[in-house]
């Protein structure tokens, strides 16, 4: 078993410091994961756990082996940086805290950044993260999925009754084989729009929600690369995830692209 990287040095960590741009540079940062920062590796090689960047206590982590999904310490697609895959519809890392999660859905506010890959694959729902476990209405939380068969991201919420937002980009927005960011953004009595989905430099689709956020906790904590109950895993692989509790601005959003663009060639 091996760690790769710390919190502090080439982890990342620090780089606010007003010379070098990173997620961290801008406010409410919740949880920040990058593929080539405090991975622990398993024979395969596999990721048993993946720590949270900001230093907060957000690592997320998988005990069963064959459900962790696989470690490339330099994927070409990503100018040689480290990535994360799922490959498999039963993949995920899960956080244990689903109270640490509830601003994905209650409507004050959140933005999440990912850095990403979809592979060439015709499922329509592919769960890149995930709070809901099953993602039924019956269930509060947040997801965002890869609709394959529409080349497009997703962003749902669900608040224990009824699915309130299913927010979809544009249709071959995101196209698979590609390596891209996607970010979604949400909250209530935002204008022009509650919610948005941007795809590569863009917003890509919008809406507003039909009905009322829940308070409560989510159904599960979060995992990563499929479901909380490990179905309707991402066919891709990641490289950078990280998530706010406000809603970034459209320049801020254009700061993450230009950061991932000069990091990773995504186009």
């Amino acid at each position: 078993m091996s760690r790769r990287g710390s919190r502090r040095g080439s982890s990342g960590r620090g780089l606010s410091n007003g010379r070098t741009f990173s997620p961290q540079t801008l406010g409410g940062l919740v949880a920040w994961y990058r593929a080539d920062s405090l991975i622990t590796q398993v024979a395969g090689p596999k990721v048993s756990a993946w720590g949270d960047l900001r230093g907060g206590d957000q690592d997320v982590s998988q005990g069963t082996d064959a459900n962790r999904p696989a470690y490339t310490a330099a994927d070409a697609n990503f100018r040689n940086k480290p990535t994360v895959s799922q490959g498999a519809a039963t993949l995920a890392l899960l956080d244990n805290t689903a109270a640490d999660w509830k601003f994905l859905h209650d409507g004050t506010g959140c933005t999440v950044f990912c850095v990403v890959r979809p592979s060439n694959n015709a499922a329509a729902v592919q769960i890149l993260w995930d709070t809901t476990v099953t993602t039924g209405a019956a269930n509060v939380g947040a997801c965002l999925f890869y609709d394959g068969p529409n080349d497009r991201f997703r962003y749902f919420v669900g608040n224990g009754t009824t699915n309130i937002l299913n927010t979809p980009s544009s249709n071959n927005s995101s196209p698979q084989d590609t390596t891209q960011v996607v970010i979604c953004r949400y909250q209530e009595g935002r204008a022009p729009s509650e919610s948005d989905v941007r795809a590569r430099g863009v917003t890509a689709g919008s809406e507003n929600t039909s009905g009322a956020p829940s308070a409560a906790n989510p159904a599960g904590a979060l995992a990563i690369g499929a479901l909380g109950n490990l179905t309707a895993g991402f066919f891709g692989v990641e490289a950078e995830l990280a998530f706010y509790n406000r809603v970034l601005t459209d320049g801020e959003c254009a700061l993450l692209e230009a950061y991932a663009a000069a990091r990773y060639g995504t186009t």
